[in-house]
């Protein structure tokens, strides 16, 4: 009886798809085309796959499933999405990666596959797939991710490399929720308060010298909304100290750009 129950429990398990265009030839007489991210339900394992599918029961190639009940299938599914992410699918990696989660919430890969899942997502509103949390901003007639995993990430894993990378992309969350400005001066000044927050809080991550150039750019269009001679101040002087501690990179270039374009009265701000 208890052999039998552990072969149950082998025989009847999860399986993701990886791969586009495959073909199930179901016991329903019907052709059903799965694509990356479809789940099935895996009946048996043998030479292939037997699995179920809108209710429809057939046979599948072993490459093309991913079981979800085997240990090796966590490192394998990040490896997987990961690679469609970088290869420009985000939508495939948005799938993937949310099916990660839903499947390995106490993973060892958890914190960075929170950080990617959330650039798929982003990425994915861009290019119209369809995928969780995406916001339409009818001001703007642009789609943004509400950054979900993002948050989560900062909340559970807040010393990892990871959360100020996550948090850098929250603020830009922030503008696109709050985009176009129109002249919304108190937005902009939000934003500001979350660009110094950042700077404060995690002052030596890699993302540091471009929450600074934010922090000029906000200061700059603040100053040509409002004419404020701070703003202004504030703006050469946070380029000022870009420029002077980034010798040689681009950093120093936009610096000096900036700089110059202050002086000479010229705006950059738009709607």
């Amino acid at each position: 009886m208890v052999l039998t129950f552990t072969i149950l429990l082998w025989c009847a398990s999860s399986g993701v798809v990886i791969t586009d265009n495959v073909w199930l030839y179901g016991d329903d007489h019907k052709m059903h085309v799965l694509s990356t991210g479809d789940v099935v339900e895996i009946i048996e394992h043998n030479d292939r796959m037997m699995v179920r599918y809108d209710d429809a029961v057939g046979r599948l190639e072993k490459g093309v499933v991913f079981d979800l009940g085997d240990a090796h299938t966590e490192p394998l599914l990040f490896v997987c999405a990961r690679g469609y992410y970088d290869d420009g699918d985000a939508g495939k990696a948005a799938r993937l990666f949310r099916i990660f989660l839903e499947h390995y919430e106490s993973s060892v890969y958890l914190a960075a596959v929170l950080y990617y899942a959330g650039l798929s997502c982003e990425t994915a509103a861009k290019t119209g797939d369809e995928v969780a949390d995406i916001v339409f901003n009818k001001d703007s007639t642009t789609r943004y991710y509400r950054g979900t995993a993002y948050q989560m990430l900062i909340k559970r894993f807040p010393e990892s490399v990871y959360a100020p990378k996550a948090a850098y992309r929250l603020i830009h969350t922030f503008r696109m929720e709050h985009s176009p400005w129109h002249d919304a001066v108190q937005s902009i000044e939000q934003e500001l308060t979350l660009w110094q927050d950042f700077v404060s809080r995690y002052s030596t991550a890699e993302e540091y010298v471009m929450a600074l150039l934010e922090m000029g750019y906000l200061n700059r269009v603040l100053f040509e909304i409002t004419g404020i001679e701070k703003y202004k101040e504030d703006a050469r002087r946070i380029f000022t100290k870009v420029a002077a501690e980034y010798p040689q990179t681009i950093y120093k270039a936009q610096s000096d750009v900036n700089l110059y374009e202050i002086e000479q009265g010229e705006n950059i701000y738009r709607y």
